[in-house]
């Protein structure tokens, strides 16, 4: 006998062509691909809930419900943020079915995950949560030649998903919201050349897109690099080196191998960063106290452990303002809240909703997944990253938690916490509707009247026909 897994709607769109009886899938001989129930599984409380429907005991049947093979592909990395153990690396469906290990080989477009790490890097160039943009319609134009070489103008007018704009909007709630426009502007106003350097310093190595796109995901990267990042964040900027391999002893006990990293696998991308930063940084201790904080002031500055990518505080920050990607009531993330630990996530969908990305930590673990076809197309209508890859991320959170500790990200010297008003970003009254608890980087919080960011970024307000 069969039942229903869930009574089908089919007034529902999406229930629209579901089959009605099981005689439309199946047939007498055909060949089904299914999975046992668990082991745990109440017969009796199906019968129960089934009434009015004659079910066989349970004794001389087995409990088995359809299953299938996905076309779809996705990969899951997983980093505890204590230990920088690898628990967990899926890199497909079925290894058997093919070898390629999607968590590191495939490198594919980020979409809106990417935004997370040049809003950080607008931290380093006096950002705060509160700076106000401008959530408006914009063209650029760019100067190109046809093919007869006569001049021509290529016009890129970037839009929010939800093809609405919200005027004035902060810098963090564009962020929960994950609009595109504002994170357009801040590219921008901070510049390309900086935002790439930012993402390098934190471990990317694909190469990256030299354009305003840039911040909307264009670049493609491997689930590797992105998880890292996020890890990093979490983990106050310290470098996080992936451990695959604790130790390896041979029967003697000796010592063969210990604590191989899985940057490893990419030895060539990582030194040639690496090598670049700390010929920089030796290049900075050289100077001088009134140089060195020169450099500051342009956010060029360095330290002292070469483990320390970006600063404590502005990974803090970040972190802070992921965490309303979940925790705020527009937050594309909001799904995610449900692990009920302190958690900061971001999601990421491509244009046609070719990849869904979900990348998400606590202070005991990151972790990233991606889905999408091997070959590039669509996954189908409204499949975003919040909705294709934030469900599996959850499930695996869940079990992953299970017994430890319940921590809280640590907050680092030179942070304020403020109450804000959570549209205006303006310090909390009386009078405001929400009222959230937003860190900031000492020195950059809003103050009573205005914040000292929304003073410094009026050229963002400028109208698009100027």
């Amino acid at each position: 006998t069969m039942t229903w897994a869930r009574k089908p709607n089919f007034e529902r769109r999406s229930d629209s062509d579901q089959i009605k009886r099981p005689s439309q899938a199946l047939k007498k001989g055909d060949v089904i691909l299914v999975k046992l129930i668990a082991e745990d599984f109440q017969w009796s409380k199906v019968k129960a809930a089934k009434k009015g429907i004659e079910l066989p005991d349970a004794k001389p049947f087995l409990a088995l419900e359809l299953d299938q093979e996905p076309l779809v592909e996705g990969s899951l990395l997983s980093i505890d943020q204590q230990t920088e153990d690898v628990l967990a690396m899926v890199g497909g469906y079925s290894f058997a079915r093919n070898e390629f290990n999607r968590s590191i080989q495939a490198a594919r477009q980020t979409g809106s995950a990417f935004k997370a790490i040049v809003y950080a890097a607008a931290l380093d160039k006096g950002y705060s949560p509160s700076t106000p943009i401008i959530d408006a319609p914009i063209i650029y134009k760019q100067a190109g030649a046809d093919e007869e070489g006569q001049g021509d103008e290529k016009i890129w007018k970037p839009s929010n998903h939800g093809r609405e704009f919200n005027g004035e909007i902060t810098m963090r709630n564009a962020l929960v919201k994950s609009l595109n426009i504002p994170a357009v502007k801040i590219v921008e106003d901070i510049g390309v050349p900086f935002a790439t350097e930012f993402a390098q310093r934190l471990g990317v190595f694909s190469k990256l897109n030299p354009d305003f796109t840039l911040v909307l995901g264009s670049s493609s990267l491997t689930l590797y690099e992105m998880t890292k990042v996020f890890s990093q964040f979490g983990r106050m900027g310290l470098r996080t080196r992936p451990k695959m391999i604790k130790k390896v002893i041979d029967r003697s006990g000796k010592t063969l191998v210990e604590d191989v990293s899985l940057d490893s696998r990419f030895l060539d991308e990582t030194k040639k960063i690496d090598d670049q930063f700390e010929e920089k940084r030796k290049a900075y201790e050289a100077r001088t106290d009134a140089e060195k904080e020169a450099d500051k002031k342009q956010n060029s500055f360095f330290f002292e452990n070469p483990e320390q990518l970006i600063r404590p505080q502005t990974a803090f920050v970040i972190t802070s303002m992921l965490k309303g990607v979940v925790e705020d009531p527009h937050g594309t993330g909001g799904g995610a809240a449900s692990l009920g630990r302190e958690l900061a996530a971001k999601t990421g969908t491509t244009n046609g909703y070719v990849d869904a990305w979900f990348l998400g930590y606590t202070p005991n673990i990151a972790t990233g997944v991606w889905v999408g076809f091997d070959k590039e197309k669509t996954l189908g209508k409204s499949e975003v990253g919040g909705k294709a890859a934030l469900p599996i991320w959850l499930d695996y959170m869940k079990q992953a938690h299970t017994n430890l500790p319940i921590l809280t990200f640590p907050m680092p010297a030179g942070v304020n916490m403020v109450k804000v008003d959570a549209d205006s970003g303006k310090i909390a009254t009386s009078a405001s509707k929400r009222v959230i608890n937003q860190a900031y980087i000492e020195g950059t919080e809003p103050t009573a009247a205005e914040s000292r960011s929304e003073e410094t970024t009026d050229h963002l307000k400028q109208d698009i026909d100027e």
